[in-house]
């Protein structure tokens, strides 16, 4: 192991860390060590429920600030992976505006959208709203009927924000 790598693993656990004054050093240590795996950690420490205000909106500018290639995928990826709602919808809407789309995701997002919070519909809507194609089409028809299932077992007052994400995906029938 090399010496950025070292030095990228003791930052991450700095990063991780429950001491909120070693937290805020590994933030002042961010130039030059980080890296996509980087991406991911600073979107579980966002999740932080121990997590200063001022350091809270220092990670929120650099997640949606990301600029590496996957960094939104990486993003996505840890609010899929997040065991509770927590931040999850502030995650999606920074994974979007890091560049992630729902084209890889879109059965694990339609899932999420049918389990979670408004606000987290909110979020996988816009996701699924901004798709420029669907290249699988076993998982856009998959997801369709998942959608579509939800909706018409759930109270109408409930199925909205689901309906409109069905809506987005019909409009790449072919």
């Amino acid at each position: 192991m090399n010496a950025d790598q070292v030095s990228r693993e003791q930052l991450h656990a700095d990063l991780l860390s429950e001491d909120a004054n070693r937290t805020a050093a590994a933030l002042s240590r961010l130039d030059g060590l980080a890296d996509l795996t980087t991406v991911g950690v600073l979107a579980r420490v966002l999740t932080s429920e121990s997590l200063s205000p001022e350091n809270r909106s220092l990670i929120e500018g650099l997640l949606r600030d990301v600029k590496l290639e996957g960094g939104g995928a990486s993003i996505l990826n840890e609010a899929l992976s997040m065991e509770g709602e927590f931040a999850r919808a502030q995650l999606l809407a920074l994974a979007w505006e890091a560049g992630a789309t729902a084209e890889d995701r879109l059965l694990d997002l339609v899932s999420l959208a049918i389990e979670s919070s408004f606000e987290v519909q909110i979020e996988v809507m816009t996701l699924v709203a901004e798709l420029e194609g669907i290249h699988d089409e076993q998982q856009w028809e998959e997801s369709c009927a998942i959608l579509q299932e939800a909706i018409d077992a759930l109270e109408v007052s409930q199925t909205a924000l689901l309906a409109e994400t069905l809506s987005n995906l019909r409009e790449f029938a072919g």
